[in-house]
């Protein structure tokens, strides 16, 4: 998905491996991207932006969370 936005393409289009649990943590192994198959060239400014996604994701949907429990708004 991060890949895909950071290239410039559809999700379904890209392939690619990551290790580590997802956050900062994650690794992204640029040799493995492919882009309907091929190999892609990634240069290191759009390196920079594919590692800033997934902690700002992280970051943006734990904001979103009403820190409470379905169960204490029954009626």
């Amino acid at each position: 998905m991060w890949a895909a936005e950071a290239i410039g393409v559809g999700p379904s289009n890209v392939q690619g491996l990551v290790i580590g649990e997802h956050g900062h943590s994650q690794v992204m192994l640029f040799s493995s991207l492919r882009v309907k198959g091929k190999p892609v060239n990634i240069d290191e400014a759009t390196k920079k932006r594919m590692r800033s996604l997934p902690p700002q994701t992280l970051h943006d949907y734990e904001t979103l969370q009403p820190k409470r429990t379905a169960v204490g708004h029954r009626q």
